[in-house]
């Protein structure tokens, strides 16, 4: 977590010394941050006790809603404009990326492990 928001304050420090992406910065950082509350909200719960109720199936849904259409729909499209655009430099659009790429990264590993799990059960 430490790691998250050192980057995070580097990403703006740097964005604000070159005077550019400033847009690109703000996007990146409201798409990462969108699904904090409810993410703390799930924590919450589970050290309640309460995660598995309604409280909780509803925490779920609006997280994974919130988390799908804002990290993987808009940041997909984010993404994508970044990425063509010939004004960020390098480095800024390695790094605005990064958030975006976590969840599709995040879904491949948990393919990769069900199968791996699922192999191992077979043998």
């Amino acid at each position: 977590m430490l790691a998250h928001h050192t980057v995070s304050i580097l990403g703006i420090a740097v964005s604000l010394s070159l005077g550019e992406s400033a847009a690109e910065v703000n996007a990146v950082l409201f798409g990462s941050e969108i699904t904090n509350p409810l993410l703390q909200a799930r924590w919450f719960l589970r050290e309640t006790g309460l995660y598995h109720s309604f409280t909780g199936d509803v925490v779920d849904f609006f997280f994974v809603a919130l988390f799908t259409g804002v990290r993987i729909g808009v940041g997909a499209w984010l993404m994508y404009c970044e990425l063509v655009s010939p004004t960020p430099r390098w480095f800024i659009k390695a790094k605005g990326t990064s958030p975006m790429r976590s969840p599709w990264r995040h879904l491949l590993l948990f393919e990769l492990q069900r199968n791996l799990e699922n192999d191992l059960a077979l043998d």
